[in-house]
C-alpha cells in the first residue's frame, strides 16, 4: 500500500513509503529500475529527502 513519495534533490531516485509492508521502495528515476526496498518503522506514511 503506497502512501507517500519524495524525489532526491538531484532527481536521481524516487522514494515511496509502503504502509502494508513497513518498507520504503527506491526507484532509479533515470532508468525506472527498482532497487531493493528497505525496512523502516511501522506503517510509514511519508518520506522526506534532504541533501
Amino acid at each position: 500500500m503506497p502512501e507517500g513519495s519524495a524525489a532526491a534533490p538531484d532527481d536521481s531516485f524516487v522514494y515511496i513509503t509502503n504502509t502494508g509492508s513497513d518498507t520504503v521502495s527506491v526507484i532509479n528515476a533515470k532508468n525506472g529500475k527498482p532497487a531493493t526496498p528497505f525496512t523502516v518503522g511501522k506503517s510509514p506514511e511519508g518520506v522526506a529527502v534532504t541533501s
